[in-house]
């Protein structure tokens, strides 16, 4: 009987010593066990670049593309010193300068430069109501180009960034939107006007729906 009772509970239970073992191993994983290292990202050291004159603004952001190391921006105004958009490279340098017209607020470029995908054109508004597009060689105007003089009087500043559409059946094709409340088409090539379209934004964008204002400024139409 005795020896039955042993078999039995050796096929049915679990031994004090299988127990044991078992707690064992237990406390040695848990004394070896080391945490996954972190997959967080680690910020990178800021490197200063570049120092505007003045302490003039820096508009909105910069503008690269591919692994060029270049990088594009806009600067507004300051005392004596004209709007204009650089060229840096990776390192610092800059590498060329785009002044507006004259000096003074009336010539600033608020939009981030526009750049096409081979990287060779930017594109730029103003709130002198002109639309420019420069060679990134060298920031000269790029060949076969006109620049673009929104017409008509009143608020002519175009502070939109450009959008570039290559492939429009009409040709390479940049839109910008003026704050006359057109929103322009041109040759990516040239600078000739394709067309435009009322969008209603007079001074920008509405910031509420406003049916007395006429068409566009009522949202739920």
């Amino acid at each position: 009987m005795k020896s039955s009772y042993w078999i039995e509970e050796q096929s049915g239970g679990v031994s004090s010593c299988s127990f044991t073992r078992a707690i064992f191993f237990g406390v040695l994983l848990a004394l070896n066990y080391s945490p996954p290292p972190s997959r967080a990202a680690v910020a990178p050291t800021a490197t200063l670049k570049y120092t505007t004159t003045n302490n003039a603004s820096i508009h909105g952001g910069v503008a690269t593309i591919g692994t060029s190391g270049s990088t594009y921006f806009s600067i507004l105004s300051s005392p004596g010193i004209a709007a204009n958009v650089k060229k840096l490279s990776s390192s610092g340098t800059v590498l060329w300068t785009f002044n507006g017209p004259d000096v003074g607020p009336s010539y600033d470029m608020y939009a981030i430069p526009a750049l096409d995908a081979a990287g060779a054109k930017l594109y730029i508004g103003s709130d002198y109501g002109v639309f420019y597009c420069r060679k990134t060689t060298d920031g000269t105007k790029a060949d076969g180009w006109t620049d673009f003089v929104v017409p008509g009087t009143g608020d002519r500043r175009i502070r939109s960034g450009a959008a570039l559409d290559p492939n429009n059946p009409l040709g390479a094709t940049v839109y910008f939107h003026c704050n006359n409340g057109y929103l322009y088409a041109l040759d990516a090539n040239t600078g000739a006007q394709r067309w435009t379209a009322y969008t209603a934004n007079v001074g920008g964008p509405p910031t509420a729906p406003d049916p007395s204002r006429g068409p566009g400024f009522d949202w739920h139409a």
